[in-house]
């Protein structure tokens, strides 16, 4: 009888083991798991978009795609996941200087504060412009000193548009380096 109940309390607490331990690399496991069945890129409209290896597909409806980046959980970074939204708009974005104008003013309108803008040339005709800033934490709240967000649109009908911490801003930032035209 004592080593049934010795066994019993054995296997609920590995039980217990495995389901925390699963819980804390949760992210790390979907990315994991995701890469291995996906390849690690994705195509989104025109584009195919190379996804780093902690960066995965959090869900797919129709034109949007929303990405996750996965964390180890013994780091000290920020609890805060950050995370990316793929869209293919209904119509191109032809004016980028009227598009990163209207971004300007909406971060201006807003209180947020501007960071940097980025360009990526795709090819001689494609570009990518990209606003970044502080309106995530600014503007809704978010208690982080290091949280940044992005947009960035591209003279066709891509928008990506990030949220996330300052380190993972340079991650999102080589996808969208590495966006190729898919054929």
């Amino acid at each position: 009888m004592r080593k049934r109940i010795v066994y019993w309390l054995a296997v609920i607490g590995v039980v217990l083991v495995l389901g925390f331990a699963g819980e804390l690399f949760r992210g790390i496991i979907a990315s994991s798991v995701w890469h291995l069945r996906h390849g690690g890129s994705i195509v989104a409209g025109d584009y195919e978009i190379a996804l780093p290896r902690y960066w995965f597909v959090e869900s797919t409806n129709g034109s949007v795609t929303q990405l996750a980046r996965a964390h180890f959980p013994h780091t000290n970074e920020t609890s805060f996941q950050s995370s990316a939204t793929v869209s293919t708009l209904a119509k191109p974005v032809s004016d980028l200087q009227l598009w990163e104008s209207e971004e300007q003013r909406f971060y201006a309108k807003e209180g947020g504060t501007i960071l940097r803008t980025l360009e990526v040339r795709l090819t001689p005709e494609q570009r990518i412009v990209c606003v970044e800033g502080e309106l995530a934490r600014e503007v809704l709240r978010i208690p982080s000193p290091h949280l940044v967000s992005a947009n960035c649109q591209a003279n066709s009908r891509l928008n990506l548009m990030f949220t996330g911490t300052e380190g993972d801003f340079q991650e999102f930032y080589s996808i969208v380096e590495r966006l190729r035209i898919a054929h």
